[in-house]
């Protein structure tokens, strides 16, 4: 529900937005959802690309892929529905009509998979292109081997979800109502990139066990010890997310201490896969060189790490 005019400016509402929840009570409203389903304009679409090729096609190749859905980042939709206080608060009060809905919630995603598949719309997704989350695709495991190039399928892609809304809940709350669910959804993939801002540590039993996981994101709130010791030796990625607060804060890089924290990370993973994204940095101040000495830093930073 985007924010009226006039709103005042002081809480936000000029420049943010808020929802008009459409589920008010869980198990009252649950008989309201209805399966989801995917329509394609293949029409459209190619006449578009053949618009974009016209302008472009000599400078950059012209290729049509599957857009982001957020179809698989289960707690996001369902914080969409019914706000996150009356989702945790149903955990307590309704627990079936939660199961209910979780598991309305995975077999939409499973369904969407599924319907693209059957349209032909799907591509690889190997390389250069995001799994939402920052982090590119680069891989020889995929597609495996034997995949029909003429019909794309998930098992040839990667995929990517996580729980990040659900970061208040307990461990084992988590266990019980969400990653049944996302084990499910995780199943049909070639290779799965799983959390965003969640401190993953915290619910690393069940997050190891999901099907095809193959990078882990790694946030400021996660335990980097304890997910560098978790990870050792494993073929599974330690996808850093280093805090961006060190190039947005101050109008000029602190470069010690940034040099510091991507140590830090370095020290912490030792026998791992390690990438480092770094993101939802919203200000530079103007000032393009702290992300050109932050790079440089973190770079000399790691050749002398892995040098010693």
């Amino acid at each position: 529900m985007p924010a009226g005019a006039g709103a005042p400016f002081s809480v936000g509402n000029a420049v943010g937005y808020g929802f008009d929840h459409p589920i008010t009570n869980l198990t009252e409203d649950l008989h309201r959802l209805r399966p989801a389903r995917m329509t394609v304009d293949k029409e459209r679409s190619l006449a578009w690309k053949a618009f974009v090729e016209d302008l472009l096609g000599d400078l950059l190749p012209v290729r049509l892929v599957v857009a982001w859905h957020d179809f698989n980042t289960l707690t996001q939709r369902l914080v969409h529905l019914m706000g996150m206080e009356s989702f945790f608060i149903a955990c307590h009060e309704e627990p079936d009509a939660v199961h209910a809905v979780m598991a309305y919630l995975r077999d939409n995603a499973l369904s969407i998979m599924r319907q693209q598949e059957e349209a032909g719309i799907l591509g690889l997704n190997n390389d250069h292109q995001e799994v939402w989350w920052s982090g590119h695709n680069y891989t020889h495991q995929l597609p495996p081997a034997g995949y029909d190039p003429a019909h794309v399928t998930w098992k040839d892609r990667w995929q990517a979800t996580n729980l990040q809304e659900a970061t208040g809940m307990r461990p084992a709350m988590a266990s019980e109502f969400l990653y049944p669910y996302v084990h499910e959804i995780a199943k049909p993939v070639g290779l799965l990139y799983y959390g965003c801002c969640e401190a993953v540590h915290q619910s690393w039993d069940d997050i190891r066990t999901l099907p095809n996981l193959k990078k882990v994101s790694i946030s400021q709130w996660t335990d980097e010890a304890f997910m560098g010791e978790a990870l050792r030796g494993h073929d599974i990625v330690y996808s850093r997310k280093p805090n961006p607060n060190y190039l947005s804060v101050d109008e000029v890089l602190d470069g010690d201490a940034w040099a510091g924290h991507i140590r830090r990370t370095l020290e912490a993973t030792q026998g791992c896969s390690v990438e480092f994204l770094v993101r939802d940095v919203y200000t530079l101040h103007h000032n393009l060189d702290n992300a050109r000495r932050a790079a440089s830093i973190a770079l000399e930073v790691i050749d002398r790490h892995w040098r010693a």
